[in-house]
């Protein structure tokens, strides 16, 4: 992880010493995503997703003892996603079955949860197929934490083919409710900030002679310090020599509560 990081502050000099000057940049705004979450306190019993105050998807939050069910409906009320995680004694989860259901067909991963003072540091994916078996190498992701946030996650696979680094710098806004991944602590406990800027995929897809591709973020939030409003610019990676102009997209996500 060590050398992942400096190469990665290599290759930003680099960039800062070849680039004769950016390139103009332009925006493309996305459509408008709104998210209506149901919560009890910090814990989200329901969300929906609209997109231009359209209905695209409800999910709910099913919990038993030791299997808490994450299932997503459409606005035809078809199931899309089905997550079943298996809680161990710390009452985290150790393990998912991650489904997904599209044009009849079922696509299903395994994972497994590494955990280092309750926060998610570790989560091995096992890519299945159900009929046939698409991928079955093992996919790691691996996070590093500090002052309660992550500040890296890297991807790498069992052969070592690939090895990709997102890093993430966080404001000084508190983190109430994760509407980020929406996943009520399950996998571990939740980044005490939000973020500020990121830095995608370090490595891969962009090249050595492109730039690094980023978001930057800012936010309204409500007295009680939840979250109403996040804008996110995100910059592609494009090629430093030949790129004349780049276009940014803007997304724009809203959130409303409602206490159950």
């Amino acid at each position: 992880m060590k050398q992942s990081i400096i190469i990665f502050q290599v290759f930003l000099i680099f960039i800062s010493c070849s680039k004769d000057g950016d390139p103009n940049f332009n925006s493309n705004y996305d459509d408008i995503v709104k998210f209506s979450i149901h919560h009890s306190g910090l814990k989200i019993s329901k969300y929906s997703k609209y997109i231009n105050d359209i209905l695209i998807e409800t999910t709910d939050f099913y919990d038993s003892d030791t299997i808490i069910e994450k299932i997503t409906r459409n606005s035809n009320n078809q199931t899309t996603y089905k997550k079943t995680f298996k809680l161990g004694s710390n009452l985290l989860a150790e393990s998912c079955i991650d489904s997904s259901f599209n044009d009849n067909s079922l696509y299903v991963s395994n994972l497994a949860y590494e955990y280092e003072n309750g926060y998610l540091i570790k989560v091995s994916i096992n890519w299945k197929n159900i009929g046939s078996v698409v991928d079955s190498g093992v996919v790691y992701i691996d996070k590093v934490i500090e002052n309660e946030n992550a500040i890296s996650s890297t991807e790498s696979s069992d052969d070592l083919v690939m090895e990709c680094t997102d890093q993430i710098d966080f404001n000084d806004i508190s983190n109430i409710i994760d509407v980020e991944n929406f996943s009520n602590e399950i996998t571990g406990k939740i980044n005490r900030n939000l973020p500020q800027h990121t830095l995608w995929n370090y490595g891969c897809p962009c090249g050595p002679s492109s730039s690094v591709a980023y978001s930057d973020y800012s936010y309204e939030t409500e007295n009680n310090g939840q979250i109403t409003k996040k804008i996110e610019t995100y910059t592609p990676c494009y090629h430093i020599s030949t790129a004349t102009t780049v276009t940014r997209q803007i997304k724009t996500t809203l959130y409303e509560y409602i206490s159950n």
